[in-house]
């Protein structure tokens, strides 16, 4: 989105003319969060010689992971490693998931860092680290 906003208020710094603007937000079924935006834009004076377009910009981040029915969204994949690797989760006794609730990997579970725990090839508990 932001390089079309910056396209129009370019073009209205520069020549003073008015751009007709319109952004319509487009959701999916029942989601809280638009799936994206349809943009549009059209210069007045010169009948769209300096502006004139229509695009769909997707509501998408890198590395983030949207839910767009709940309107929550995360850090994705190895951003959310990077960002949380001194956090402290729960291994089991077995040495194959971690947790972040300790009550979860069971009573003889023991404290590492994140990091340490994808590093030792742990994979994530299906219930307590989504």
């Amino acid at each position: 989105m932001l390089p079309f906003e910056n396209m129009i208020d370019d073009y209205i710094e520069q020549t003073g003319n008015q751009v007709m603007y319109r952004v319509t937000p487009l959701f999916k079924d029942n989601n809280l969060v638009a799936d994206g935006v349809l943009m549009e834009a059209y210069s007045v004076e010169d009948k769209g010689e300096g502006i004139s377009f229509c695009v769909y910009c997707y509501n998408v981040q890198p590395n983030i992971t949207i839910d767009y029915l709940t309107g929550y969204s995360s850090l994705s994949g190895e951003e959310q490693i990077k960002e949380n690797n001194n956090e402290t989760v729960y291994r089991t006794p077995t040495g194959k998931k971690y947790h972040f609730d300790t009550s979860c990997g069971g009573k003889n579970s023991f404290e590492t860092t994140l990091e340490k725990a994808v590093s030792d090839g742990l994979t994530p508990c299906s219930k307590c680290a989504k």
